[in-house]
């Protein structure tokens, strides 16, 4: 089955997640060369093998981290958008279970006295259905606050 943009918006979260955090991890690393932490081989090189200005050299690479890691932030909260526009409470938390937690369609029908296969078929027509107002980035085109989105899954 084709994968739809919605349902790709939807899987990208753990993979814009795990961004985040590995860009996290990279900006501390950068600011911790830039207190004289250890660097490659104890010594703290610029391109072309030159000795530079370790706090120079953090500054520039921690500022493309930082906003390499806010534009990953602003994906995600459009991803979180589209969560928020699903007015049917069963729909939407299968969705969060099943593409967020991992839970299978049977897990999550068997408590709603559903089968599998019938609460799959109702999600994929219901996020079918919703390709036209999901833009390539995974949000309604009409919704405007992000940020409020992402917090109510954090």
């Amino acid at each position: 089955m084709k994968k739809t943009a919605a349902i790709k918006a939807l899987t990208d979260i753990p993979v814009l997640k795990a961004e985040i955090n590995r860009l996290t991890h990279k900006i501390a690393s950068a600011y911790d060369r830039a207190d004289g932490g250890v660097c490659r081989y104890g010594v703290i090189c610029a391109r072309g093998g030159k000795p530079s200005d370790p706090v120079s050299d953090a500054a520039v690479e921690i500022a493309e981290l930082k906003r390499r890691r806010a534009a990953t932030l602003r994906t995600l909260a459009r991803r979180y958008q589209v969560l928020d526009n699903i007015p049917d409470s069963l729909i939407r938390d299968a969705v969060i279970r099943h593409y967020l937690k991992n839970e299978t369609w049977a897990e999550i029908a068997a408590e709603n006295g559903l089968s599998g296969g019938a609460l799959s078929l109702r999600v994929r027509r219901y996020l079918a259905g919703q390709e036209n107002a999901v833009t390539e980035s995974g949000v309604s085109e009409t919704d405007s606050d992000p940020q409020a989105s992402m917090n109510t899954y954090l």
